[in-house]
């Protein structure tokens, strides 16, 4: 779980400078998904090799798992039992689409870690960054039926395209609302940001190069807008097709099972034999007269 890549191999990888690398790096460790194991050296304050020589050491950091708990001021006066941690007050989030870590209070905490120390690389940043936040989960092949369940639809169709990431959550679910009213689940959100309505695959041609939510709402109308018919209604989405097509091959295969049952009946009429049928009611008729008392 750890990693040094070097700044040089980030700037590389990223295309970006120097100083949004290290806005991104003090936003991760702010977040708590990475830590830094050991800082970077240059080779004037480096130790010597196995050939004797001084080089620049790289920072190896440590990636992460954020816990969902939090610490609880075992001092007020609010009735918290301190040796255990009080449940959460959301529940689920796929039941109430609610946050469901326990929220800390603003005053000092009994333990509480300091805060942490300003990036070491020179870059200072003019606001503390945004805390992190767990995505509210939806699952991908369920449909929404409020307003609370498509936000939450929406969030997860922003994690699972990075390339929404600039777009706000409710700025994407206006953009698809139409579609989740019609009964689209992420899954089908998803393929259709892929794949065109023929099944070809989009080019990758029309990606905007710059992250501008603008720019990505326009993206985002777009291919959504060849799934539209010419009135402008959605079309059926992938999972509807699926489910359509196995409704139609059940309906084919018991009609298919139910035609051959009273061909086969028929037949025994024809040449002479008792039906299923009338075997089985002839058999009921029996066992009345054998229970039937004298």
């Amino acid at each position: 779980m750890t990693t040094r890549p070097g700044w040089d191999h980030l700037c590389e990888q990223t295309g970006k400078s120097r100083r949004t690398i290290a806005r991104a790096l003090a936003t991760l460790r702010t977040w708590g998904l990475i830590g830094i194991v050991a800082s970077g050296r240059t080779a004037a304050y480096a130790s010597l090799n196995e050939d004797g020589q001084r080089t620049n050491e790289a920072a190896v950091y440590v990636l992460c798992t954020p816990s969902p708990l939090a610490l609880v001021d075992t001092r007020a006066t609010s009735g918290v039992d301190e040796n255990g941690t009080p449940p959460a007050p959301g529940g689920s989030h796929l039941k109430n689409l609610k946050e469901t870590h326990t929220r800390a209070h603003e005053k000092t905490l009994v333990g509480a870690a300091p805060p942490p120390e300003p990036f070491s690389g020179g870059f200072t940043a003019s606001t503390p960054p945004t805390p992190y936040r767990p995505e509210l989960l939806w699952p991908a092949h369920k449909t929404t039926a409020s307003k609370k369940q498509r936000l939450a639809a929406a969030s997860e169709l922003r994690r699972r395209v990075f390339l929404l990431r600039p777009m706000s959550t409710k700025d994407i679910r206006a953009t698809v609302r139409d579609f989740l009213l019609s009964g689209w689940t992420v899954a089908d959100l998803h393929h259709a940001l892929d794949y065109q309505p023929n099944g070809d695959p989009w080019p990758h041609a029309g990606v905007p190069a710059d992250a501008n939510a603008p720019r990505l709402r326009g993206w985002l109308r777009y291919r959504l807008g060849a799934w539209r018919i010419t009135t402008g209604e959605p079309l059926r989405s992938r999972d509807q097709q699926q489910t359509n097509q196995a409704t139609e091959r059940r309906a084919a295969a018991s009609k298919a099972a139910q035609d051959a049952r009273r061909a086969f009946e028929r037949r025994a009429i024809r040449s002479g034999q008792e039906s299923p049928a009338k075997r089985q009611a002839l058999s009921v008729i029996r066992a009345l007269f054998k229970t039937r008392p004298e």
